[in-house]
């Protein structure tokens, strides 16, 4: 078997594992820990609610998912699949891997997207609220 083809096989195997073990707890708080950078500096980073998004998106919860991390739904999740995409051409088809997937400009603006989120979600006040996730205890 070749490499690529190993490493398609163990994403597969990661993949069907997350999606088990998200259909199989219909209550994330006890087992996702908490955001490090949330615990020990008191800040929100742009992953924040990542773990319990897809964990609501996998029990068909859209609006818990987007309400945790809507970046990680919106754009996360979309970037990869296609990262996804790359890996498994290369293993079923022996293509070459692609250098680059998006355009520089694109790529450029996704980086300053996840800055911005970042920053804007650790403003206090009303329209910023929306941004942050909800504390695990009170939303599940």
């Amino acid at each position: 078997m070749s490499r690529a083809l190993r490493a398609l096989a163990f994403a597969v195997l990661l993949l069907a594992a997350g999606v088990g073990v998200g259909l199989w707890s219909s209550h994330p708080s006890g087992w996702i820990p908490p955001c490090p950078t949330w615990r020990f500096l008191g800040v929100h980073c742009p992953g924040c609610g990542s773990t319990r998004s897809v964990h609501h998106l996998l029990n068909g919860n859209v609006s818990a998912a987007l309400r945790h991390n809507a970046l990680m739904i919106l754009i996360g999740l979309p970037a990869g699949a296609v990262y996804a995409w790359g890996w498994a051409r290369i293993a079923l088809r022996g293509e070459r891997p692609m250098a680059r997937v998006l355009p520089r400009a694109l790529a450029w603006g996704i980086v300053g997207l996840v800055v911005a989120f970042a920053l804007l979600r650790n403003i206090p006040g009303a329209p910023f609220d929306a941004l942050r996730p909800p504390l695990p205890a009170a939303t599940d």
